[in-house]
């Protein structure tokens, strides 16, 4: 029985009752809770840090030379650097291609068909990425309170530094959120969140260094407090006033970022149509792949050798973006070489070419990862394996797009440190003058720092090619090109420099007791990274010269090919009498 007084029953979806509040991120929270990775993480993360506790302990027992109350310095110290990197570096593997990626996929807009909002899916999509990020911090927590019964660290420099590392985190991770928001591409999503996230970490203390006169007594913290850098700088100083000023900020900034993002993920789902007739030379597509005369010419020299060369280098926007990085980077640094005196200008340009080189290692990983999961994607891997092309002249192609891709920025930081090595050579003179010792250096020292700076300049040339090399694999056997990326990174650059740190860390106490000497520990270091390096550029060359057609025919290069199980036999059958 129905009154007539009572009005009728709402038909419109959007206008019934929410049932559950932010349901995305109840759903991607079940989701994540049942990955294996979600307990990896965890595990690895608390792993590595009980590794390098380790590592101070038992140097410091085996070597009988005990640092004191500074072991726990020491070690709290090394710790919370490699967490502020982590941290820092969230956002650029984690979070920057969860909305892209669903764009790519076409399931974003099944999703603003019912009745939710932007901010359902820019939270559900940050709680589901960065629950492994959070995690590992996490783990890591309790490994950095046991330096305070080491002795050393303060109560108050701990949670200070861990809420720190939190912020960064958090400001990191929405940094990703939103340019994946206005990005479509992973890896431009990747470069986007990358300098996103050096822009508001390293822009604003060079300002106040520039107001300053570049000197450091003058400087004031203006534009440096809303860095996340800043706070986690002075966490250690517990007479540091504006301690949670410089938390506010990048808290602000992350979440501003957040809303940005809720308000355009609804309105940047769809896809852009191509540019219409009479613009097809507009800014963006000529710095991509040039003029037409530039196109044909590389078209013509390479199609009929190697059409591969062609296919994976005609789009060349990652490899002109970051040579106009390193213009910038170079302009800096000769603007600093006068404006500094020596001293002051060794140490901000080995920063500025750490940064850059490091840069530079990202993209190369990036961008050797991209083009087999692009191929595999639009079907491209499967038409090029139909042509007469062999394996091996499609692992060459793509290995030439690179170097043409990358050689002059690797040539320009090769002579960058170069340079640097000059300064640190008129550094060193000035110095002596001032000590009183005479002009120039000692006859032994310039064919050392020679020698030095020309095994520094190879084992960065090795590592360029170690990522390159095993980035191609990578890409063969893994589905998507931030997991790709990461596991490059990893494999190559992180797991190496761990194993190099706890290597150092024994180095340096048996240095102290004067039973190792430096060269011997500097030797024995090169010797391990060359071989590393080698074995990196050997092996996925092999593999993939021997398992391209099993790997391509795997899909994404997680399922095997496995034989068809043998038919049932019948016990009722006759036998079969053979001849």
């Amino acid at each position: 029985i129905i009154r007539v007084d009572e009005p009728a029953p709402c038909r419109s979806h959007a206008l019934l009752p929410r049932m559950t509040f932010l349901p995305i991120v109840d759903r991607e929270l079940r989701v994540a809770a049942r990955r294996k990775g979600t307990y990896w993480t965890r595990v690895i993360a608390a792993l590595l840090a009980m590794v390098i506790l380790g590592s101070f302990l038992g140097a410091e027992a085996f070597t009988k030379q005990f640092l004191g109350g500074a072991t726990g310095k020491y070690l709290f110290g090394t710790l919370k650097w490699m967490c502020f990197v982590f941290a820092c570096a969230a956002g650029t593997f984690l979070t920057s291609d969860c909305l892209s990626e669903e764009k790519r996929d076409g399931t974003l807009g099944l999703l603003f068909l019912t009745d939710l909002r932007g901010y359902d899916v820019v939270m559900g999509k940050l709680i589901a990425t960065s629950l492994r990020s959070c995690y590992g911090l996490l783990a890591v927590f309790p490994v950095l309170g046991l330096t305070l019964m080491l002795g050393g660290v303060s109560g108050t420099e701990f949670w200070r530094t861990t809420v720190a590392l939190s912020n960064a985190l958090f400001f990191s991770l929405a940094a990703g959120v939103f340019i994946s928001a206005i990005s479509r591409d992973a890896l431009k999503a990747m470069t986007g969140t990358l300098l996103l996230c050096v822009v508001v970490l390293g822009v604003p203390s060079l300002l106040d260094m520039w107001m300053a006169g570049w000197e450091e007594r003058k400087f004031v913290p203006w534009w440096t407090i809303a860095s996340p850098v800043y706070g986690f700088y002075i966490a250690p100083q517990s007479g540091a006033a504006d301690f949670w000023t410089a938390l506010a900020w990048p808290q602000a900034m992350g979440w501003l970022l957040l809303a940005l993002a809720s308000v355009l993920v609804p309105r940047t789902w769809q896809d852009k149509s191509t540019s219409p007739a009479g613009k097809g030379n507009s800014f963006s597509r000529l710095f991509r792949f040039g003029g037409k005369k530039r196109r044909d010419a590389h078209r013509v020299k390479w199609f009929a050798n190697n059409p591969v060369v062609w296919l994976a280098g005609r789009d060349r926007w990652a490899g002109r973006f970051i040579r106009v990085l390193l213009a910038v980077a170079v302009a800096l640094l000769g603007y600093l070489y006068f404006a500094l005196s020596n001293t002051a200008f060794y140490g901000t340009g080995s920063f500025i070419h750490g940064l850059a080189l490091f840069a530079l290692f990202i993209w190369v990983s990036a961008q050797s990862c991209r083009f087999f999961i692009e191929a595999r994607h639009n079907g491209a891997l499967e038409l090029m394996l139909c042509t007469p092309l062999a394996p091996a002249d499609i692992v060459r192609g793509v290995w030439l797009a690179l170097r043409q891709m990358f050689l002059v920025p690797a040539v320009v930081l090769m002579l960058m440190q170069g340079g640097l090595l000059y300064c640190q050579m008129e550094m060193l003179n000035n110095m002596n003058v001032t000590a009183g010792r005479g002009s120039g250096l000692p006859a032994d020292w310039l064919p050392d720092q020679m020698i030095a700076g020309g095994i520094s300049a190879l084992k960065s040339i090795l590592l360029l090619f170690a990522l390159g090399w095993f980035g191609m694999w990578m890409g063969m056997t893994t589905k998507r090109a931030n997991v790709a990326v990461v596991k490059t990174l990893v494999f190559v650059l992180v797991l190496p420099w761990l194993v190099q740190i706890i290597l150092q860390i024994f180095g340096s106490f048996w240095m102290f007791r004067g039973s190792y000497s430096f060269w011997r520990q500097q030797v024995f270091s090169t010797g391990l990274e060359v071989i590393k390096d080698i074995f990196f550029i050997a092996w996925p060359a092999w593999k993939l010269r021997t398992t391209f057609r099993e790997m391509a025919a795997r899909g994404d290069g997680t399922h095997r090919l496995v034989k068809a199980p043998p038919a049932p036999v019948d016990p009722n059958a006759p036998p079969v009498i053979a001849g």
